[in-house]
């Protein structure tokens, strides 16, 4: 479905909304298709190809909210939407915090809207692959893999490409489209060593454009390593020792930060970074950006759920918390303006350090450098961490023996006080990029 015909049925939608006796109201309306072939052991498994249509409309009756959503774009059922959502706004209470983006807190005007989204360079159509071209890609994909030393078999072998246009249409005249590709390929191998151990390892990767996805030997390589990396694996003694995050694991670290510091997380007192605001919390010199602008970023954007202009801005700045991340509703709780984060982060970045990954590990007698994490992690509430790991040992400042089945443990604060980057960057394409990152103590409970 092309984009004049979604905002067309954005337009119907709000109308009738307004005819139902609503005095606001915005539609979203979204399209997409999303393609894949899964490959293992040489055998294509899966070949699917869905498209799918989402239709869902907010509206207020003074202060009072309705929602409603759709998956059809006949006439009657966009009406019975928009009846929906006026009979649930009509049976709640009002919000005193409730409200529309005010044009002035658009992005730009209406005029200047498509050549500020293309400027984002979301789409590559040029990209998009035949199935049968997906199925050579996977089964090539497989073959490297399979090549690698150690790897006894495949687990899995994973193509995909989305295609998809989202529109927002309000009553206040706002229309936005949104269009934007994505690639992604994905690799999992099991190796097994001589003794009969096996263990398996994977490496994955999306990006907006398929020519920036690493090469399939890249990523065969990469599955297998970390495959091969755990076998002989076993835990260490309980003790405190540093720990460093590799950068495929060192963002999780970054998205727990960014959890704490929503609006509606800091207005129900439920963020262990509650009137943290304006406080040391990182090192001095500690910088991280949140940048909706990065042409082919995977959260790219111009504005967010609610139509308020995006910005480039330093949530850390110099090791200084200088912003929640907010949205009308919890910004007006707050008391502050809409940060136009009503659809979460954009790109955020937390910018590289000085020392090398080889020197950070030099620096180490004893500690563990953390390759996988699995299970809870952070309670955003308390800011206690806990996770299961597995990783390399550090010994005298140089990687020993692999090491599983152990649990690191800490306070979310006192890791952030201690966090050290690396100069390294992830590669991966993701939505929160971080170097490897070293903390200098937490518990490590072993055997």
């Amino acid at each position: 479905m092309n984009e004049r015909s979604l905002v067309k049925y954005g337009k119907n939608l709000v109308s009738y909304a307004l005819k139902a006796g609503a005095t606001d109201a915005e539609a979203y309306v979204s399209a997409g298709t999303n393609e894949e072939v899964r490959v293992c052991n040489r055998s294509v498994e899966k070949v699917a190809r869905r498209s799918g249509v989402t239709l869902s409309l907010n509206i207020l009756i003074g202060q009072r909210e309705g929602s409603s959503t759709c998956e059809s774009f006949v006439k009657d059922d966009l009406k019975r939407t928009a009846v929906e959502a006026v009979a649930i706004a009509r049976a709640s209470t009002e919000n005193p915090f409730a409200s529309l983006a005010k044009e002035e807190m658009w992005p730009c005007t209406l005029a200047e809207l498509p050549e500020r989204q293309r400027a984002l360079d979301l789409v590559d159509d040029a990209g998009r692959q035949s199935m049968p071209a997906m199925k050579s890609e996977g089964l090539l994909l497989d073959r490297l893999l399979q090549a690698e030393s150690g790897v006894a078999r495949t687990s899995i072998v994973q193509i995909t490409q989305h295609q998809g246009c989202s529109v927002i249409c309000n009553s206040l005249g706002f229309v936005g489209i949104e269009t934007y590709t994505s690639y992604s390929k994905y690799a999992s191998a099991i190796v097994e060593a001589k003794n009969g151990e096996m263990n398996s390892g994977g490496d994955g990767h999306t990006m907006i454009y398929r020519s920036d996805l690493r090469s399939s030997e890249e990523c065969a390589r990469r599955a297998a390593f970390r495959a091969r990396a755990l076998l002989g694996a076993t835990p260490i003694p309980t003790a405190r020792m540093p720990v460093i995050f590799d950068r495929e694991m060192s963002s999780s670290l970054i998205g727990a930060l960014l959890w704490a510091i929503y609006g509606s997380s800091i207005y129900d007192k439920s963020s262990f970074l509650f009137e943290k605001l304006g406080e040391q919390i990182f090192r001095p010199g500690i910088v991280i950006v949140d940048n909706p602008f990065i042409p082919r970023g995977r959260r790219s954007r111009l504005y967010d759920q609610e139509t308020v202009r995006s910005k480039r801005y330093h949530v850390i700045d110099n090791g200084v918390l200088t912003m929640y991340l907010t949205s009308i509703e919890s910004g007006a709780k707050l008391g502050i303006p809409s940060t136009g984060h009503a659809s979460g982060s954009s790109n955020v970045t937390l910018m590289r350090g000085t020392q090398t990954l080889e020197e950070l590990i030099g620096s180490i007698d004893r500690g563990l450098l953390v390759t996988d994490l699995l299970g809870h992690g952070p309670n955003i509430a308390t800011g206690d961490y806990s996770s299961g790991a597995a990783g390399m040992l550090i010994e005298n400042g140089e990687v020993t023996r692999p090491v599983n089945e152990v649990t690191i443990a800490g306070n979310l604060l006192d890791m952030f006080r201690m966090l050290i980057p690396a100069s390294d960057m992830s590669d991966d394409g993701g939505t929160v990029n971080a170097p490897t990152c070293l903390v200098g103590e937490m518990t490590v409970a072993g055997s």
